[in-house]
């Protein structure tokens, strides 16, 4: 009834036909409005659909480029908060497609750059850390952060870079990676990369058998460690920082010849993951810790 009505066509082909009809700036054009009337007037529907306002934008022409790779970010996001690894993979790669027919400038880095450091998450997830897509992603994150400044993206780059070199084995060389973190950190005062330069340099020390370097980059985590910080800290390092400390704290601890402490260490890394509720986190926590208490 007026003023809610919907049309809807009889048969599927019937729209397919009537839509191959129209010339390509009809299409464009209506596809443009229905894009701008989802985000205005239906703004709830488009927050949870945003694949929907993407599609429209998408083949709404060159003018539907730039907000089409906004949207298709936000639906990447969506999924991936979901834990829809592979729907997320699939609508950051669509706008990443899109981004490549913008014409070089500011505003096309930041576009990418928006769609790169959360897709790091899902790629990781999807395709393991030592994936040559994790790689190429993070070195992509780190040359566009080289011309725009975007301080918690190049973090995401860095610690990307130093997990994919590590997990590929190539351990003396991920330590540049630890190393870019600390020296970055220090130069800017930026806290976050310093503390993960110091995870990073902690686990690549104790793989080299260079126990008590790892243990001194151990104790500087728990002195920068912040629990109101830890939660956006897992966001990029998918661990809990002091969680991490204890995993390979009982490890190191054990190897150095003191196995009650070890023990107790162990315990203790359990008892503060088990406290956060995180279950990614505790996983990884009793996992490591079996390694050495099984």
């Amino acid at each position: 009834t007026p003023p809610a009505v919907v049309y809807s066509f009889k048969h599927a082909l019937i729209q397919d036909a009537a839509y191959q009809m129209l010339l390509q700036e009809d299409r464009e054009e209506f596809h443009l409005r229905i894009a701008r009337a989802l985000t205005t007037d239906l703004a709830d529907r488009a927050a949870n659909e945003p694949e929907v306002v993407a599609h429209h934008f998408t083949n709404a022409g060159p003018n539907g480029i730039a907000p089409a790779v906004h949207w298709w970010g936000e639906a990447g996001k969506l999924a991936a908060h979901r834990v829809a690894l592979r729907e997320a993979t699939a609508h950051f790669r669509q706008g990443l497609l899109l981004v490549a027919k913008l014409p070089p400038s500011a505003e096309r880095d930041r576009l990418e750059l928006a769609i790169r450091a959360p897709s790091n998450g899902t790629l990781t997830a999807l395709c393991g850390w030592a994936s040559p897509k994790v790689g190429a992603n993070a070195a992509a994150i780190l040359e566009l952060t080289e011309r725009q400044e975007v301080s918690h993206a190049r973090r995401t780059g860095l610690w990307a870079m130093w997990v994919n070199t590590t997990t590929k084995g190539r351990i003396r060389d991920s330590l540049q990676w630890a190393q870019r973190l600390l020296e970055e950190g220090e130069k800017g005062g930026d806290v976050d990369m310093r503390i993960f330069g110091h995870g990073a340099a902690m686990i690549s020390h104790f793989y080299l058998g260079e126990l008590l370097q790892a243990k001194e980059h151990g104790d500087r985590i728990l002195a920068l460690y912040d629990p109101g910080e830890a939660p956006r800290w897992r966001q990029v390092t998918a661990h809990d920082l002091k969680t991490l400390v204890g995993v390979w704290e009982c490890q190191w601890t054990w190897m150095l010849g003191y196995p009650d402490r070890a023990v107790q260490s162990s315990d203790e890394k359990d008892a503060y993951a088990r406290q956060l509720g995180d279950a990614f986190n505790l996983g990884f926590a009793l996992t490591l810790g079996a390694y050495v208490f099984d």
